[in-house]
């Protein structure tokens, strides 16, 4: 068998998890695995997030956990990217939060979920200053990449997964939750 025929059934074997028809071109298969992928985490992978304290309190900082959950029927291999951010919005709309982009998404960890099954991430995020106590909502995001999209030339197919509003109590610098007036 020649080189190039086993090359190609390299990547066959790659492309199969996409359930991809190769039909006369390599490049529209490559296009319509990563686009099939980027579908399948849109549509069946689900991030929430739980922050270490309800009620956190201004200048100090909180871990904050995502669970990235495969809410299908198949198991899905997935990267995290380099590209994440968190936002807090206090009860004036004053924002303060963290973003991290990246111009070329590449898969950073590899990851492997079955079905029902969920994975953790925790990060740490500090509350400024300018944020007024009161209520407040936290909403976060991580990229998730197509690792079999990667490419070194252009990088990969990624998304950005988001969690849903988590409800918060910001308590100011020097009080506590019990002394706080409600």
């Amino acid at each position: 068998m020649g080189a190039a025929l086993r090359g190609f059934l390299r990547l066959l074997r790659r492309l199969e998890p996409c359930r991809v028809l190769l039909a006369t071109s390599i490049t529209p298969a490559l296009l319509a695995c990563s686009a099939n992928q980027i579908e399948i985490y849109r549509n069946e992978m689900r991030l929430s997030a739980m922050l270490s304290s309800a009620t956190p309190v201004i200048g100090e900082s909180v871990f904050v956990t995502y669970t990235m959950k495969n809410t299908g029927e198949n198991r899905i291999v997935f990267c995290l990217g380099a590209a994440e951010g968190s936002q807090i919005v206090d009860q004036k709309g004053q924002a303060a939060g963290f973003l991290r982009i990246a111009d070329h998404a590449e898969c950073l960890e590899r990851f492997d979920l079955a079905p029902g099954a969920a994975k953790q991430f925790t990060r740490t995020i500090s509350l400024p200053d300018k944020l007024t106590p009161g209520k407040a909502i936290f909403s976060g995001y991580l990229q998730v990449v197509a690792p079999d999209s990667c490419r070194r030339e252009h990088g990969c197919s990624a998304i950005r997964l988001s969690t849903g509003l988590t409800k918060l109590e910001i308590i100011a610098a020097g009080e506590s939750s019990a002394t706080r007036p409600r």
